[in-house]
Order: C-alpha cells, then structure tokens, then sequence
C-alpha cells in the first residue's frame, strides 16, 4: 500500500527541489534527480580524491628533483636562491634518532608498551649513548615562496 503524502509537503519539497535546480514531473522524478545527483557528487569526489593522490606524488617528485639539483651544485650553492617566480630556501631539517635494535633499548625510554622516540633523540642530542638507537642525518627542507609579483625583488 503506497504513502499517503500530504500534497502540501509535496509541494513544499518541489519547492525546495527548485531552488537546489532540480526539476521534474512529480515528487518520484524529482526524488530520482536528487539520487542522480548525489551519486555524479560521489563519483566526482571519488575521482578528486584519486587526482590529488596523483597530484601529490607529482608535487613530492618535483621537489625531490629540485633539491638534488640545488644538491648537485655541492657549494656552488647558497642558502637562499631569488628566482623570478620565488624565492627558493633550502634548511637542514631536524635530527631524529632511529631505533636499531628495540631490544637493546634501555627501560628508562620507554611508555610501555613502546619506545618514547623524543626522549631517546634529546638523549642522543645531549651526546649520551643510548643502546639500541642512532641519531639519523638531518634531513634537507625545501622552502618555495612564490612571489605576488615575478618582477618583486626580496
């Protein structure tokens, strides 16, 4: 047995269908539009999520490549590059440590049930020998600052 709608929340939700520009015949095609609707929204924010994995691989790829050329330079190279369309600064990042053999690690870094890797780096930091751990090589941190304007001089 079908509902029964009241023809004035009927007419209530064409409205409303109208105002999102949605049009149909009666209130059955207008529910299929917003079902249309809904599901291209979906699909179009499925493939968006899909563009942005691909446009961040993209992105890293390219900042790789810039800093292996700015490394390649070995001295040649400054802090701080001017560009026309940026200003290019290239930092040393934070050292960390790495954990070598977690078993040799001693009890004094842990939260149990895992190791508290900040108080093992401030430890390797401050020149102790911690068992089981490493400080790593600081990593290089690539800075663009796009100018507003290309002809702006820093």
């Amino acid at each position: 047995m079908p509902v029964k709608i009241s023809p004035r929340r009927i007419e209530q939700a064409m409205a409303l269908a109208q105002q999102h520009g949605i049009e149909g015949s009666g209130i059955e095609e207008v529910i299929d539009r917003y079902i249309e609707a809904i599901l291209s929204v979906y699909a179009l924010r499925e493939h968006a999520a899909k563009a942005e994995k691909r446009f961040e691989k993209r992105w890293m790829g390219y900042r790789l490549a810039l800093l292996s050329i700015i490394d390649a330079l070995g001295d040649q190279a400054t802090e701080v590059f001017e560009r026309p369309l940026a200003l290019i600064a290239v930092a040393k990042g934070p050292q960390s440590s790495k954990l070598t053999d977690k078993n040799l690690l001693p009890k004094e870094y842990f939260n149990e049930p895992t190791p508290n890797i900040r108080k093992v780096t401030a430890a390797l930091q401050a020149k102790k020998l911690v068992p089981g751990a490493v400080l790593t090589n600081p990593v290089p941190v690539l800075h663009i600052i796009p100018r507003t304007d290309p002809g702006e001089k820093a």
